[in-house]
């Protein structure tokens, strides 16, 4: 860069709107127009001071208008729009060295808004300590790529989320992601399957900056990362992931400072399709007068008994359903909510004996949850708390609640559950809705459960997040599809040949090759009954309306939990009560519930923090 007159450049030095300033690792000051003058501002060599917008400078011209500029290791990324188009848009990334600026490389690509794996726009640009010959680019639209430093080709790239990258920081081990929504990801790039560590929530509204107090080391003996977000805040967090790591270490030797019991969780789901429960008395299907008693009959010494029931009201009814929004508040039972507990509550009662008590009912718009256990443990059972999410058709100032979940949780002993009864959109064209629907939903927030209850729950966490929680059950009508042709799936399904159906089903699909669907960590037992969906009410005859439905497995029972031997799947079958145009679905679980030893627990914590003072 050629040096210019220090008294010319304070004056001139920018004569169009300055649209990056930052400090390189050499304390060098950088400012950016947008006509593409960069200037670099030196220290001052007569009297030692550091650089400053008063000292003197050099000058150089890069490509002007880039709509996203960042400095990293002594190299300037710029990211520039070429021109655009009704669905295509051309774009750029330059690469220049800051020293001499010249340009190194130079990469365009076609962001095409009808392909959601097409790399967006550039937003950041980060390097992981731990994978020295790679850069990683953040985009808008929700890819991560990697490129080879010295050539600068792309490795490989993925989708992280449905939403966009803002920015990404690499500490030391991990890649750290800012998201749009305000979360922050915590990813383990090691090997191409990336791996999810961590994901909370930082800020509200989009992250705007992470990066490093590189006074920490000195000042509190650790890396912190900074963030900044749209709500105006920063914040500070351990860039070792100090807690994650003796957390990790601690669970390892938990053996060593609890003892188990078991907890036989049983979980029953059904889309009502607003049918009452006098229909399972009506006409002469064998099935639905046997609908309950089949289901409590087959369980095994259960503990914890779960109804999750979607359209109890006719959300076509659009008066009804909006009566129930407007004027009915969540602890309202509606009159079919109420018919629905007095029949659970006497089939419980026929079948298991006098042994069980309603520990919670809830109800939200047409989402009906009723949940029994057993009265013994009861006693056992704390901070049980109801939350609600809605979404369905926009009204403006929020969600109308046709569509949503109810979600429930409790711990017992020191272990937490959180169950969800969840209806996601509907229609086979909208499985990005369902994914934003299961978004907001495992977003939503319990109330902070009391300080003597707090190790039953995630260290990492508050315990007001539903992946605080060690066991998680998340059933519904997930309204999730099959991608074949109608007249395939019903040969299948004539054939007994279920297994063929299965690797199109979309849900499967995506728990197992999206790592960026919230429901990736989530795991359901093996499905050896026919699709759920759609049938003809009353028959046994798949959807022979105008639209003539793919018949699908909408009615899903899906578990979670960070310890692979903390649930034990038993049981996963349907029903063939035809009340409505689903059929009903049950899981049997068996879940490990732990008790601390606070002694045990105190003396092996100590032994962990040794361990960490070595690593750290």
């Amino acid at each position: 860069m050629a040096d210019m007159k220090m008294s010319a450049l304070r004056k001139d030095a920018h004569r169009e709107a300055i649209t990056m300033i930052s400090r390189s690792r050499n304390n060098k000051i950088l400012t950016l127009d947008k006509t593409g003058r960069l200037v670099v501002w030196l220290p001052n060599p007569d009297d030692g001071s550091l650089s400053s917008l008063r000292g003197p400078a050099s000058a150089e011209c890069i490509a002007a208008e880039p709509i996203w500029t960042q400095d990293l290791e002594g190299l300037l990324y710029a990211f520039y729009l070429q021109h655009r188009k009704s669905i295509e848009t051309l774009c750029e990334l330059h690469v220049y060295d800051l020293e001499t600026g010249k340009l190194l490389f130079d990469k365009g690509w076609k962001i095409d808004r009808q392909n959601p794996e097409a790399l967006g726009s550039v937003s950041s640009v980060a390097i992981v300590p731990a994978h020295p010959h790679l850069v990683f680019l953040g985009h808008l639209s929700g890819h991560i790529s990697a490129w080879d430093r010295s050539t600068f080709k792309l490795v490989y790239s993925k989708k992280i989320a449905t939403e966009g990258v803002t920015t990404l920081l690499g500490p030391s081990r991990f890649l750290w992601c800012g998201m749009e929504s305000g979360l922050i990801e915590v990813m383990d790039v090691t090997l191409k399957d990336w791996r999810l560590l961590l994901r909370w929530r930082a800020h509200k509204g989009a992250v705007l900056k992470l990066f490093l107090d590189t006074k920490s080391i000195w000042s509190a003996s650790s890396i912190r990362v900074v963030s900044t977000g749209e709500d105006d805040t920063i914040r500070f967090w351990d860039g070792l992931l100090g807690d994650d790591w003796k957390q990790h270490i601690l669970s390892h030797r938990e053996k060593q400072y609890s003892t188990y019991s078991t907890l036989r969780v049983n979980m029953f789901t059904m889309n009502l399709g607003a049918a009452g429960p006098k229909r399972l008395t009506k006409g002469l299907n064998v099935d639905n007068h046997n609908l309950l008693h089949d289901f409590l009959v087959s369980l095994k010494d259960p503990d914890v008994i779960v109804f999750g029931f979607q359209e109890v009201i006719d959300l076509s009814d659009v008066g009804l359903a909006a009566q129930t929004v407007l004027f009915a508040s969540e602890t309202d039972m509606t009159p079919k909510c109420h018919k629905w507990q007095l029949i659970l509550t006497a089939a419980v009662r026929e079948h298991l004996g006098d042994g069980f008590v309603l520990l919670k009912d809830a109800k939200l718009v047409g989402l009906y949850s009723c949940i029994f256990a057993k009265r013994s443990l009861r006693p056992r059972m704390k901070d049980l708390a109801v939350a609600f999410v809605k979404t369905g058709i926009d009204a403006g100032f929020e969600d109308y609640g046709n569509k949503g979940s109810i979600l429930v949780r409790f711990s017992l002993d020191d272990s937490s559950i959180c169950l969800l009864n969840n209806h996601l959109a509907a229609g086979e064209e909208n499985a990005e809705k369902r994914a934003k629907d299961i978004i907001k939903i495992l977003d939503a927030r319990f109330p902070p459960p009391s300080a003597s209850t707090r190790r039953a729950y995630n260290i990492l966490g508050d315990g007001t997040s539903v992946m605080d929680h060690e066991l998680v059950f998340f059933a519904g009508d997930l309204n999730f599809r099959l991608t074949l042709p109608r007249k395939t799936v019903l040969k299948a399904v004539k054939d007994a040949k279920i297994d063929e159906l299965l690797p199109y089903d979309e849900l499967r699909i995506e728990m197992n090759y999206n790592p960026s669907f919230r429901l990736h960590s989530f795991s359901e037992q093996a499905i050896t009954f026919p699709p759920t969906y759609k049938y003809n009410t009353g028959e046994a005859i798949y959807d022979t309306s105008e639209k003539k439905r793919v018949p699908s497995w909408c009615d899903r029972i899906l578990y979670r939990s960070e310890d692979a031997e903390a649930i034990k799947p038993l049981s996963y079958r349907r029903y063939e009560a035809d009340i409505s145009d689903h059929r009903p679905v049950s899981a049997a679980f068996e879940c490990q519930i732990r008790k601390i030893d606070l002694i045990a627990h105190e003396r092996v914590y100590r032994g962990v923090l040794r361990d960490w003072s070595a690593v750290e």
